[in-house]
């Protein structure tokens, strides 16, 4: 599997349902715009959350798309490794498996950042 090819075809999905929903794509842009500004929170961190949420909710579209994005904001894979142990451990054993799938999805991104 490769999470290239899972991030493609929800952007492909995403973009499909957002170009039908007319008023609501504009919202959601907007939303999304103002909730990844760095604040108080680094966009790192933001994307490391919304990542480990991802990974407790068992969503592998999540983790392919946080984790593209986690890797443009700079987070290290020492520091996604700490945050999916803490996801692991909240979600038990169905945590670990989707934990496993975020590094390797991270590993498979950055090998085509060198």
């Amino acid at each position: 599997m490769k999470y290239q090819d899972i991030l493609n075809d929800l952007q492909d999905r995403s973009a499909g349902l957002l170009n039908a929903s007319g008023d609501y794509a504009s919202a959601y842009k907007r939303a999304d715009a103002a909730v990844y500004q760095a604040g108080a929170l680094s966009l790192g961190h933001k994307e490391l959350i919304a990542l480990l949420i991802g990974v407790a909710l068992r969503c592998e579209d999540c983790i392919a798309y946080h984790v593209r994005r986690c890797l443009r904001a700079g987070v290290s894979r020492a520091e996604l490794v700490e945050g999916l142990t803490v996801a692991a451990q909240m979600a038990g054993g169905p945590g670990l498996a989707y934990a496993s799938k975020a590094l390797a999805a991270y590993d498979e991104f950055s090998a085509g950042r060198q």
